[in-house]
């Protein structure tokens, strides 16, 4: 299979390095409006314009979908419920399982995992630009078929990042010993060392009152399936619906240009995504406390 070039005319080289930096998955997503007529069949046949290189598939419940408002408030966030049968969501994989494109009627995601302790994160300007390139095959695909083009409506950039947080015999170590955000215990509390701590923030972006998107980040206790040692998921997901006439996003969430790939529309109200992380690779697969 030939690939088209992808649109990365403006790919970031002065972004950090870390030699060893606690990464297991990195995912790029783009959430668009349902693609009428798309079933499950049509979803069978996409993966013959992947399986060269992603010669694996597996058959994955559909993400649902999670209207976000401009402005969080009780109550505020819904979930849409259906009441035809979903499609289900298609993965592909390579054969060592490292690249991973999802697709759903209403959603493509591209993920690099680490599946290995000597696999080397690829960086950032390779995963968005495996993103752009298999997003491009997948839109051939619809416009070969005579769908409509894509409507995104929501952008997403996911990091899961694993921090060693303990050992067997002594759990969890203090979370300020990880992560600044965090101060810990008061010094002369009568509470003791906490077992666990979880935490979860989100940031709010905005542009004057214009509504740009959120940074969401969880943390979790977890422990590693395969040895059971303690670690801290943190995951970091930044979510942004597109701009309306470029249908690209801002340079603040980092994400891949989608020209090209989209249809000029009206915006959609802003959503968020769940998580696109799999959380499944042999490094990264965990269980929750409790």
């Amino acid at each position: 299979m030939t690939r088209p070039e992808a649109p990365d005319s403006h790919l970031h080289n002065d972004l950090p390095a870390f030699d060893a930096p606690p990464l297991v998955e990195v995912s790029i997503s783009v959430q668009f409006t349902e693609v009428e007529g798309l079933n499950t069949a049509h979803l069978g046949l996409v993966w013959d314009k992947f399986r060269n290189e992603f010669p694996l598939v597996e058959t994955q419940p559909p993400l649902p979908r999670i209207l976000e408002p401009d402005r969080l408030t009780p109550g505020s966030v819904t979930v849409e419920l259906k009441q035809t049968p979903p499609a289900p969501r298609m993965w592909f994989l390579n054969g060592s399982g490292t690249r991973l494109v999802q697709i759903q009627r209403d959603r493509f995601a591209f993920n690099w995992r680490k599946t290995d302790a000597d696999e080397k994160y690829p960086r950032y300007n390779q995963v968005r630009s495996d993103f752009s390139q298999n997003l491009e095959v997948f839109t051939q695909f619809l416009e070969e078929e005579g769908f409509e083009g894509l409507q995104p409506n929501q952008v997403d950039l996911t990091y899961v990042n694993l921090i060693p947080g303990g050992d067997k015999q002594h759990g969890y170590s203090p979370l300020e010993n990880h992560l600044r955000l965090w101060a810990g215990v008061p010094s002369g509390s009568c509470l003791p060392k906490p077992e666990s701590t979880s935490l979860k923030t989100q940031f709010a972006f905005r542009d004057g009152d214009e509504f740009l998107g959120r940074l969401h980040v969880p943390l979790e206790p977890r422990f590693l399936t395969i040895d059971e040692s303690p670690v801290y998921e943190l995951q970091l997901t930044a979510g942004e619906h597109p701009l309306t006439r470029e249908c690209t996003v801002s340079r603040r969430f980092w994400i891949a240009p989608m020209s090209g790939s989209c249809k000029h529309s009206q915006a959609s109200p802003p959503r968020r995504c769940t998580r696109n992380g799999t959380g499944d690779s042999k490094l990264a697969t965990c269980s929750q406390v409790g």
